[in-house]
């Protein structure tokens, strides 16, 4: 079951359910794997994400219960659920661990 307190957020596609989580660490990672800081990750996000971006994300926060996804795997599971559900997670995830 996903904890919305550890930036957890469970979703559907396909047939199969996945869980994201955010935390420091995934972070950590797409700060280093972006180059981006995380104001400027956050920002890039709420304002022009790119494809790119938000698949780099989705994969990131794919790892800790999904653990080797790729990015390809993660841009499949993003269609199978439609990228308005991917915004829903994104945002309840989000809104629960940011202040």
């Amino acid at each position: 079951m996903a904890n919305p307190l550890r930036g957890e957020s469970a979703f559907e596609a396909g047939d199969a359910t996945y869980t994201l989580r955010f935390d420091a660490n995934v972070f950590c990672e797409l700060e280093d794997a972006t180059g981006m800081g995380f104001t400027a990750l956050f920002g890039a996000l709420q304002s022009e994400p790119s494809f790119r971006l938000l698949r780099q994300v989705f994969c990131a926060g794919l790892q800790e219960h999904h653990p080797g996804t790729t990015l390809k795997q993660a841009g499949d599971i993003m269609s199978d659920a439609g990228m308005s559900e991917i915004n829903n997670v994104l945002t309840n995830v989000f809104k629960a661990i940011l202040p």
